[in-house]
């Protein structure tokens, strides 16, 4: 991935997940970063998505986005054939949210051919900013006119997820931050890293995923629709028995909500006996069931397979990425949300003050 492609980590969030999806890859971390790289100021953007959009040139560098272009332009050159862009980042803070738009909007122009996959976090909905909202609404717009495609991440979610994986002795444990983090980076990697190497066995895949953007291609069929999801599960058990956890503890529904998907792409890893082979007209009507596949996609689930994982050698790991209407219970909240803040003018004077208006 790393000769075609180039991650940009932007904020706190988006480091501290970059560290971790290093990790999981396997990456060396002191050669994978170059100094030249790495742009950082005395001062955040006050969690504002204005300060971060339109003000961060102010704080930091005037020609701050001329040099991030030009570093850009470096790591373009040293790939083999130049794909695009993955962006690591928080939608809450304000430089996740302002300046990953600002960034985004930049390679779009610079890039116009090329991929933008984002892995967004929004924040927790009982709240960390009185101005999340406000920077998640923008955040989402940019993402949505210029990003291929967005994988999102909701942190309540996220937290309840990494629960329903923990042994019933470990359930009523708080979940930690680097929890977190590894969960986001550890599900991403399992998405979108290849399947193989050069050196592997490519007989062991279904569909050979060499790169991220095939992702896109089966999750993202519409480009108008490109906010997709991902889950996974990881046990030492068969194919079946794993897909049938799969879909108890991730296909639930909330109440009232029908969760139609567009596309899914299913992700085996750990397949060292090829085993997956044999059970996969049983797991596609299991799955396409669960995740209410559209009956106007011929094709709406695609499966890759790969020998390795990332945990334990004995495990299997079923990574699931879908593009479904379950993410519009997230929308309607931030919009609600933004909404009632917008009509009672809350807050406004310190968006109009960074260069925004009405």
């Amino acid at each position: 991935m790393a000769a075609n492609n180039i991650v940009i980590q932007i904020g706190q969030c988006g480091n501290q997940i970059g560290r971790e999806f290093a990790n999981f890859i396997q990456t060396d971390t002191e050669s994978s970063y170059r100094k030249h790289n790495i742009f950082s100021g005395r001062t955040g953007c006050g969690a504002n998505w204005a300060l971060g959009y339109h003000g961060f040139q102010n704080t930091v560098s005037k020609s701050f986005m001329d040099n991030f272009l030009d570093s850009l332009r470096k790591e373009v050159e040293r790939c083999d054939s130049y794909m695009g862009c993955i962006l690591l980042h928080s939608m809450s803070g304000g430089t996740g949210s302002g300046l990953g738009s600002r960034i985004c909007e930049a390679i779009r122009e610079e890039y116009p051919v090329n991929y933008i996959l984002s892995a967004g976090v929004s924040p927790h909905r009982s709240g960390e900013s009185p101005l999340q909202c406000y920077n998640s609404m923008l955040s989402l717009s940019y993402l949505q006119k210029y990003a291929d495609g967005v994988i999102l991440y909701e942190n309540d979610e996220v937290i309840n997820r990494i629960i329903s994986l923990r042994s019933k002795t470990e359930s009523s444990k708080s979940v930690s931050l680097t929890e977190m983090n590894c969960y986001i980076a550890r599900s991403l990697a399992g998405i979108i890293m290849p399947l193989s190497s050069s050196s592997s066995n490519l007989s062991s895949c279904v569909f050979p995923g060499k790169e991220p953007w095939e992702m896109l291609q089966t999750t993202c069929p519409m480009p108008s629709y490109k906010f997709t999801g991902v889950q996974y599960l990881s046990k030492a058990v068969t194919w079946d028995s794993l897909v049938r956890s799969y879909v108890q503890n991730n296909c639930r529904p909330k109440t009232g909500t029908i969760l139609d998907s567009i596309s899914c792409l299913a992700v085996a890893r750990g397949d060292k006996d090829y085993s997956f082979f044999n059970f996969m007209p049983r797991l596609h009507e299991n799955l396409k069931a669960a995740h209410r596949c559209v009956s106007w996609n011929p094709f709406p689930i695609d499966y890759w397979t790969a020998e390795k994982d990332f945990g334990k050698a004995s495990s299997r790991t079923l990574y699931v990425c879908s593009n479904s209407c379950g993410i519009v219970d997230y929308f309607d909240h931030i919009i609600s949300k933004t909404s009632t803040m917008y009509e009672a003018k809350a807050f406004l004077h310190w968006y109009w003050k960074y260069g925004c208006s009405e």
